[in-house]
């Protein structure tokens, strides 16, 4: 006769706390709970980060961890593969921490759990918000690519940068980004994440890097103005600022694709970027408004 496994639920309002137990289970799928993992250590290694108010929570089934998530306000929870009845515990403790959040995303099958239970409790409903695709790079493809230069963004290109992620969250429908002065102190630190593809010594395209995670790191915030697209400046900006990351001894790179957006599928996977798994956003919403 088959034992059910005995699930509980440890919960952390601190980042560091939360990655002394959940680092190790974290890094046996670093891509896929790159966002997790990443942002938890972010959190970390921040030391004026706000966490009163922050989730972060690992499911054991007896004692090996099989499922983690977080929240940092106001933004919604992100969350791990795992079994379907951890993904419940997990959506009962933000729950009852919170009453409300906004929605969750990561992996199909963990959000369907987690949505789920979340609707059950409190009779909401949800709305798809993105339908998403996480890629990995382990070896780049030589391409050629678009005339013009990788070049770092620094603290005289502050009023562009915010403009583009600006843009580039009306683009996407993705919760808000860095606000203006999050980028001035992005801008301002010795390694700023955002670079351009430049062109005649004029930005044509930004990309940027994120949450490292110890063998990888993410590429994000992939962004060209509309007057720019179509000339190959996303490929190259992402070819480049991948290539720049795996020299610095990064062994992958991970990139969140949009599945409604066939295009820039098709140019990463020509960079060398494969797919890890599907994953979703959903959104919460009241059933009166559904």
């Amino acid at each position: 006769m088959t034992t059910m496994p005995l699930f509980r639920l440890e919960k952390w309002s601190d980042a560091a706390g939360f990655l002394g137990k959940a680092t190790s289970f974290l890094q046996e799928r670093e891509d896929s709970n790159a966002v997790v993992l990443g942002v938890a250590q972010r959190i970390a290694e921040t030391p004026d980060f706000p966490t009163n108010d922050c989730f972060f929570g690992l499911v054991y089934a007896d004692t090996q961890p099989v499922a983690a998530a977080l929240r940092t306000p106001p933004r919604g929870a992100a969350v791990t593969s795992g079994p379907k009845e951890a993904l419940r515990l997990l959506a009962d403790a933000i729950r009852e921490q919170y009453g409300h959040i906004p929605g969750v995303n990561g992996p199909l099958d963990a959000v369907e759990s987690f949505a789920s239970r979340w609707c059950e409790c409190t009779g909401q409903g949800t709305q798809v918000a993105q339908e998403m695709r996480i890629h990995r790079l382990d070896v780049m493809q030589p391409l050629t690519l678009a005339s013009g230069i990788l070049r770092r963004a620094g603290p005289g290109d502050v009023a562009i940068v915010s403009s583009w992620l600006e843009q580039f969250g009306e683009d996407t429908g993705l919760p808000p980004g860095p606000s203006k002065e999050d980028v001035v102190r992005l801008l301002a630190r010795p390694d700023p994440p955002y670079y351009f593809w430049s062109r005649d010594d004029q930005p044509v395209a930004m990309a940027a890097w994120s949450r490292p995670t110890g063998k990888g790191i993410t590429v994000n915030a992939v962004y060209t103005p509309r007057e720019q697209r179509g000339k190959g400046y996303a490929t190259a900006v992402v070819h480049t600022l991948s290539a720049l990351l795996l020299e610095r001894g990064f062994r992958f790179c991970t990139l969140y694709t949009d599945l409604a957006n066939p295009v820039s599928n098709a140019i990463y996977a020509r960079i060398g970027y494969e797919p890890v798994e599907d994953a979703r956003r959903v959104e919460f919403i009241d059933a009166s408004d559904s």
